[in-house]
This record gives structure tokens, sequence and C-alpha cells, in this order.
């Protein structure tokens, strides 16, 4: 950072210091202005502290901003408080913000009158922040208003999600269950046989028939934590408001609560966000430039998300408890593991890789050393990417194979995928478990910067573009993907490059194979794809496409096997197929 940006006085752009606590490590970027423009300055990590023998994610916080103070020579902390705002000698930070994954799901009953309309909208707005549904209530399920206590005092909830009827609709059946769950709060509150010592507040979102607002809120009463929200489903679906609050709903309960995170929040600016969320906001900020569908995924220690977004709405898929941390053994109950193994190239028995997976959920923060270790974890990633994708699938209904067919853009994060691996595993192992198909770029949140940059986005949007102009994200490559299925060894598509500083490549690529063709970063080409009559890049079979693409870490990645992707049943055979796949985009290089 130049020191004229870091001291001059009066600045008239603020900066801003960045946090992300974890699971397993807590992230703080630094971005100020260089040059009279944004730039992501400096980057520091250390283990979060939430954990016993700790159990403060204050401590950890401080740690990174001591280590990001010594990288950047600039003072940030003053008796363990964030400097702020900017000094004229250039100590300090003018705003702190923070995201969080690290407070833990929200346990949350859902209550509502449909399956199919009022409840499956509240699980599609539940998936914006982390929680887990540990029960749903319906007049259709057949329990007694005992049961529905009873159950409320067994599960002691953090959250209950309302939704239910048209405005305007039936109101009986809908106020019914209100009352069970007045009454249920009532005996959570004051503590029981069943529930001593009293449960903390619960948090309350009334999403349902707009007609029965005032109704629920004389129920329920208006003190405590009731919030209502815009219906769900008053006619067509509706979930933005009701995402808003349960955002609120989350910061209140779970981060404002987590050991450490208060103080914290006295240093912030910004309002806290879910991690998933910050992260989402900048999938769907890339989504409006790019005028189509981007895809981004994050696979943390304990969280994992996949976030569908186009220009106008955004469809998240949020899953606590499952990640490539201390939740790593839940992957194993994810798909056969020797399905799951099926994918690597390396051979492993299932007892050595069973054995691996507890090692690595007991000690999450430790990185694979081997290729073995390594390949063993992209095979798993693989697997927990792969059921985002199918149960989004089933959440949002998207039909089999088409909301993939159109991505503009792959944006992923996190864990294994986040590290500063080859490039070309992390396409390879993407392009197995989403499977898209077309003409798309695969970018890497490689600093840790997308939650930053996210819960910027609505705050100071200029300093998001700058920052991403100057380089945040690491672009790994452009990826050829056509739909079809063809015959092995057959032509399915052909691709030109034509540079004037690297001179014209041609590449004939058959069904079933993956070619790389290097571009080096920075480097403009003119690339014209011509697919097999019987395969299409996303301009109708058989027709071509020409456009101009810049280089990247690994260049142009054609994948030429086709969708649906599928192995060889002879396990020879596919394990020689997948070793060839490895090998094509540089995956086999350190063994």
């Amino acid at each position: 950072m130049s020191k004229e940006a870091s001291s001059r006085p009066n600045r008239p752009l603020p900066s801003y210091l960045l946090a992300d606590v974890g699971h397993a490590n807590t992230t703080v970027v630094l971005l100020d202005v260089v040059d009279d423009a944004y730039r992501f300055v400096g980057r520091a990590s250390h283990p979060t502290t939430l954990n016993p023998p700790w159990s403060n994610a204050l401590l950890g916080l401080r740690e990174a901003i001591r280590q990001l103070a010594e990288m950047t020579g600039r003072p940030l902390l003053q008796d363990d408080q964030l400097l702020r705002p900017t000094r004229a000698d250039g100590a300090g930070v003018d705003h702190f913000g923070l995201a969080v994954s690290a407070a833990g799901p929200l346990p949350t009953i859902l209550v509502g009158l449909s399956d199919s309309l009022s409840l499956t909208s509240a699980r599609r707005a539940l998936q914006a922040i982390y929680a887990t549904v540990s029960d749903t209530f319906s007049p259709k399920d057949g329990r007694t208003e005992q049961q529905y206590v009873a159950a409320m005092l067994e599960q002691r909830p953090g959250l209950v999600f309302v939704t239910g009827g048209t405005d305007g609709g039936a109101t009986r059946p809908l106020l019914k269950l209100v009352e069970t769950v007045g009454l249920g709060l009532g005996l959570l509150q004051e503590g029981s046989l069943f529930s001593a010592p009293p449960a903390p507040e619960v948090a309350v979102l009334f999403a349902g028939n707009s007609h029965l607002r005032s109704q629920v809120a004389e129920i329920l009463g208006q003190d405590g934590l009731l919030r209502v929200a815009e219906n769900v489903r008053p006619g067509t679906e509706r979930l933005s408001d009701a995402r808003r609050l349960l955002h609120r709903s989350y910061r209140e309960t779970k981060i404002e609560t987590t050991p450490g995170l208060r103080e914290a929040l006295a240093w912030s600016s910004l309002p806290p966000m879910p991690t998933a969320a910050a992260f989402a906001t900048l999938v769907q900020y890339f989504a409006v430039a790019e005028e189509g569908l981007v895809l981004g995924v994050d696979v943390g220690s304990e969280t994992a998300a996949l976030i569908a977004a186009w220009p106008d709405h955004l469809q998240p898929w949020v899953q606590a408890g499952l990640g490539l941390g201390r939740s790593l053994v839940k992957a194993l109950d994810l798909d056969d593991l020797a399905a799951t193994l099926a994918w690597s190239p390396v051979e492993m028995a299932e007892a050595a890789a069973q054995a691996a997976v507890y090692h690595k959920s007991l000690h999450p923060q430790t990185i694979p050393m081997t290729a073995g270790q390594r390949q063993l974890e992209q095979a798993l990633a693989r697997a927990v990417i792969r059921h985002l994708a199918r149960a989004a699938a089933g959440l949002w209904q998207w039909p089999a194979g088409a909301s993939l067919s159109s991505v503009r853009r792959l944006l992923v994060r996190g864990g294994l995928l986040g590290q500063p691996l080859a490039p070309g595993p992390v396409i390879l192992t993407l392009l197995d478990a989403l499977q898209p198909a077309g003409i798309f770029t695969v970018s890497q949140d490689r600093y840790g910067l997308a939650p930053a940059l996210g819960l910027l986005a609505g705050h100071d949007p200029v300093a998001v573009v700058q920052t991403l102009a100057g380089g945040a994200l690491v672009e790994l490559g452009c990826v050829i993907a056509p739909l079809g299925v063809g015959q092995p060894g057959e032509a399915a598509v052909r691709v030109e490059v034509r540079s004037e500083r690297l001179g014209t490549v041609e590449a004939e690529v058959a069904y079933g194979e993956i070619e790389v063709i290097p571009l080096p970063p920075g480097r403009q080409a003119e690339v014209m794809v011509q697919p097999a009559r019987l395969f299409d890049v996303g301009f109708g079979a058989g027709q071509p496409h020409q456009w101009t693409v810049t280089g990247s870490a690994a260049g142009l990645v054609i994948d030429a096997r086709g969708r649906p992707l599928s192995l060889p049943t002879d396990p020879a055979g596919r394990r020689e197929w997948v070793r060839r796949w490895h090998s094509s985009v540089g995956g086999m290089s350190d063994e």
C-alpha cells in the first residue's frame, strides 16, 4: 500500500476492515484507496477461538487483526480495541464489518397449512440463513395440541416460522396453530417440569395471511421477538421480506449471543451478516453484471452452500452441519463410499479412507499433505457439492439438467476449493459435481474476500467494483462443456484459438475426453467453437459460436464428456478414464 494513500489527511474515501468468523478460521481483510481506487491491501487468518478452552470468538479475531497490522505496518488495535476512524498518521480504519458462520444453525419449527405451498416457500426462505428444521406443524399431520406443545418443549427452538394462507383466505386453521404455538412459547418462557430451566426468548416470524397480523400479534404478544413479514404466498411466491427478517432473527438470536461477537459488533458500522448471505450477495452482483445465471459454491468446515443467482432473483441452498471439517464424517452418509472413491484417480481402501475422514474431522485445520489425501478430499468435496445440487434442484423444482445449462460463471470458495491448489483439479471437481453445460468462466475466492465484498455491496458498491477490478478473485479458466451424448472416440467439438502473440491453435476433442489449451493470464484470443451435430454449447445443436476470451490460470478447458456425465461400470476401465481426466487438467503431476 502506498504511504500517500494511507497517510493522506481528510481522505474523501473511507477504509474498510472486514472479518469472516468461520468454524475453523477467522479471516480479516483490509480494503483501502491506492492510487485513487479501492484495492485489496492485506489479509490475515487465525484459528477461530469459539471452542474450548477459549470459548470466545473475539480472541481469535483480535489475533487475526494483530497479524494483519504486522503485515501491513498499520496499527489497527490499541488496548485490544479497534482504532476507528483512521488517524492522520494512517493508523486505524474507518469502517468495520462482520460476516459469521461460526454462530451455528438456528433450530427452527415451521408452521403452515400446505406442504406444497406455504411450507415449501418457508423452506426456501429459510435457506437464506444457517438453520435446521427440527419439526413441522401442519393441520394435516394429525397431531393434537398437546403433542405440538410437547414437541416444542422437547426441541426448544430458536425460531418459529409461521406461514400459510393467501391474503384474505381461510383463517381458522392457521389461527388454531398460532394459538398452539403461543401456548408452547408461554410454557418455554415460564419453565416447567419438562422445559426447566426457562428457555431463552424464542424468535417468531409470521409471514402468512396478512389479514391475520393483528390477531397473531394479540395471541403471541407484541413484545419480545415477534416479527411480521410480507406473506410468502399471497398468490405468487414472495420471499425477499421474509429473508430480510430471517437475517435479523439470526443476527439477534445467534450472532449477538455468540461469546465474543457482541463485543466485536460494538466496533461495527455495517450490519453483520451470515457468511452465506454475504456470499450470496456477491454472487447476485455477478449475475446482474453478466446478465445471466451465476453459481456460487462454498464448502467450509461446518457449512456448505450452493447459490444460484439470476439478475432478478436468488435461489440459495445453505446446509449447516455439512462441510470438510468436523462435520466431514457426514459426507460418508451422502453416498456409498465406494461410489465416492470411484471419482478419485488414486486407489484407496475403504477402511483407509474412513480412517482419514475421522482424522480430518478431529483435526479440521490440517491440510492434505499427500496426493492421496488431496484426492480423497476432492472426492468428498465432490460428494458434498453433488448433494447440494440435488437438494437444491428438489427444493427449487429445477427441470432435470435445465438449471445448469446456461451458466455464465462459477464462483467457488471455502475449504479445499479455496486453497491455492492447481486450477485444473478445482475446475474438474466442480465439473464432476455440478455438470454444468455451455460456455462459462470459473473464478476462485482464494483470498477469502467474497464475504467481505458481499458485506460491503449494499454499503459501498463502488468499493466492491474497484476491488474486483484490481484482481480480488483468481480467474481459474474458461470452460466449454457441450451438452449431449455421443460415442467414445467420435468428435464432439472442434475449437480454434487465434492470438497475435500465440498464433493459432486447433483442437478436435472426442466424446468422453477433456483437453486444456493454455492461455496465459491477461492475454486475449479469439475462440471459435464448432460442436458436432448432436452437441450444443448454448446456441442450439450443432451451432457454432465465436467470442473473445481473456487468459487465466488454466486457460481454456474443453469438457467433451457430455451431459449427463457417467462413469464406466468396469472398475479397471473406470479408473483409467478418471486418471485420464485428472491428467488432462494437470491433477496427476505430483504423484
